[in-house]
């Protein structure tokens, strides 16, 4: 009896440790939301901790207790943008058998036009140039951008695995993340002319990286 007894103790704080954490995640979720809902109004380098804490009904500080700093929850913030964009390019890559780049391209380019991702476009840079992350944020925002790298190398190498298709998928992002940054408001463009010119651009480069992957 008194070993059933200790056995159900122990099972009962597995239980409660388990469900701490799940709470603990979800509250970081609620944020997560929260900051994404905002920036679809404010630029993500305008929004403070107070502005998502009253979104969630909490207090700035208690933000903290789920992230370190700002820095750690723009972090997160691109990673779940990077996990539905990956999530978009997998299904078109899983679903034909064919080379389809400019497909995936263009998807790319559709996924940034959104009006959440295109702040999640401006965060991705601000992260991806600032040299002052700490390790947990940069650990957060390498894994993010190599998930990405190493599904567009699968694509390249599953047509051709006798070239430098990790160089060529780095050049390939590096490529069109660039372009859309640049040229997104380029002052001479209006929305739709922008939108037209990005696309123009898409499938150019993807014709000039299917030139490199698949020689005719």
């Amino acid at each position: 009896m008194a070993t059933t007894n200790k056995k159900r103790k122990v099972d009962d704080s597995m239980n409660f440790s388990k469900l701490k954490v799940i709470e603990r995640e979800n509250k970081k979720d609620l944020i997560i939301n929260a900051a994404e809902k905002i920036f679809t109004d404010i630029p993500f380098d305008k929004v403070t901790m107070r502005h998502i804490a009253k979104d969630v009904g909490i207090t700035a500080t208690a933000i903290y207790r789920y992230f370190s700093d700002k820095q750690s929850l723009f972090a997160e913030i691109y990673a779940r943008s990077n996990n539905r964009l990956l999530s978009k390019i997998k299904e078109i890559i899983d679903s034909n058998q064919d080379f389809l780049l400019e497909e995936v391209t263009l998807a790319i380019i559709d996924h940034y036009l959104l009006e959440l991702e295109e702040q999640n476009l401006k965060m991705r840079t601000h992260l991806l140039i600032d040299d002052t992350l700490n390790e947990e944020v940069l650990g957060i925002v390498t894994e993010s951008f190599r998930e990405l790298l190493i599904e567009i190398v699968k694509y390249f190498s599953r047509f051709n695995p006798n070239i430098d298709t990790r160089l060529l998928a780095r050049m390939y992002i590096a490529s069109l993340i660039g372009y859309l940054i640049t040229f997104k408001n380029y002052p001479s463009n209006n929305h739709e002319e922008a939108i037209k010119n990005m696309k123009k651009f898409g499938k150019k480069l993807s014709g000039m990286f299917e030139a490199q992957i698949i020689p005719q």
